[in-house]
């Protein structure tokens, strides 16, 4: 009875102590982004909005072993700093480039994507998911290819 007492106790603490630890750190972060845009009153990302000229690229034919590049042009077209918190690539074919700071309202950027065929045969389709603190937290773009 007394071991599962202590047992429950001390999970209870492990887990609050944990919540707080995220807490702290998510505070952290929101204050430094809050401190790089001092300019702007509001929350960081509540009415960013992540606009993309295109969302999708075709390469046409390609030899195996080619490596290509394409480039997704974007603007925040909202009324708050954009940031890119990541873009995540569906295999370990395709590198992904973006910028790492905010972007204020108007600013442009770019997603290069660089293909690597190397291996691949017939009609390939990637997909990246480009997640950022805009009112569409996550975007998918894609290429496509007829690899040789």
């Amino acid at each position: 009875m007394k071991l599962k007492f202590f047992s429950g106790l001390f999970w209870s603490v492990f887990v609050l102590l944990f919540m707080a630890c995220g807490q702290r750190q998510a505070a952290d972060s929101y204050s430094d982004e809050q401190e790089v845009f001092s300019g702007y009153v509001g929350d960081l990302g509540k009415g960013a909005i992540l606009k993309f000229d295109t969302l999708h690229h075709g390469f046409g034919d390609l030899q195996s072993g080619e490596e290509v590049a394409c480039r997704f042009a974007f603007t925040n077209t909202g009324t708050a700093p954009l940031l890119i918190q990541d873009v995540k690539a569906g295999c370990g074919c395709t590198n992904v480039e973006y910028p790492r700071q905010p972007l204020k309202p108007g600013e442009k950027g770019v997603v290069e994507l660089t293909y690597n065929t190397s291996g691949k045969r017939g009609i390939q389709q990637q997909n990246v998911v480009v997640l950022s603190n805009a009112e569409e937290p996550s975007i998918v773009l894609s290429i496509t290819a007829q690899v040789e």
